[in-house]
């Protein structure tokens, strides 16, 4: 719990921040008053203690309400950017890219995608990143280019790829995404939300 309150906040709302936040404190709050009571300690008042930690808690959220502003108001300008790479140029792919556009406060940006199928048409391409290639130069894309998280958008028939991807992507250091949220293969550390719309793991 202490932990996830300080794990990137890129993805998540505000309101996440006000929960974890208020949590933490409530339980630090009764954590307090226990040792207080085991060690006889009464000369504190109580009214001090909520007093104080009332005044924490707003203290924190404004500090991180004015810090995720400014944050956002920095991407949408174009800096503090993160590069995305989308495995699967299908409709899945294609939905997740159009959803993520919605989201330019996000600071997130789709480099291309890779996929063994697919090639734009004319129309297609005007309105999509390039498509890189085919799966099996994944490896080579994560050296070339600079790319945070790739983002697995693959049909089902995939599934026999996943370990390799994974397997990748976590050697170069790179966060895998998997949309949607539920598949046999999954990253050494898990993660599940809802990003840009679609669930994803």
């Amino acid at each position: 719990m202490l932990f996830s309150l300080y794990s990137p906040k890129r993805k998540k709302r505000f309101a996440d921040d006000v929960f974890r936040v208020t949590q933490i404190h409530i339980v630090g709050l009764f954590v307090l008053l226990s040792v207080m009571f085991f060690v006889k300690q009464i000369d504190i008042s109580r009214s001090y203690l909520a007093i104080y930690m009332v005044g924490n808690v707003l203290l924190i959220l404004f500090y991180r309400f004015f810090l995720k502003q400014v944050l956002k108001a920095l991407r949408q300008k174009g800096y503090n950017k993160q590069f995305m790479l989308i495995l699967g140029a299908g409709t899945l792919g294609q939905r997740f890219y159009h959803n993520l556009g919605q989201y330019p406060d996000l600071g997130y940006e789709v480099v291309g995608f890779l996929d063994d199928k697919r090639h734009w048409s004319e129309e297609e391409a005007a309105h999509f990143r390039p498509i890189l290639g085919g799966l099996d130069q994944l490896e080579a894309t994560l050296s070339r280019l600079m790319i945070d998280e790739v983002i697995l958008a693959l049909p089902l028939d995939a599934h026999d790829k996943y370990p390799k991807i994974i397997n990748m992507c976590e050697k170069a250091g790179v966060r895998t995404l998997i949309i949607p949220d539920f598949f046999d293969y999954l990253p050494a550390r898990p993660y599940f939300d809802n990003f840009a719309g679609i669930a994803d793991d």
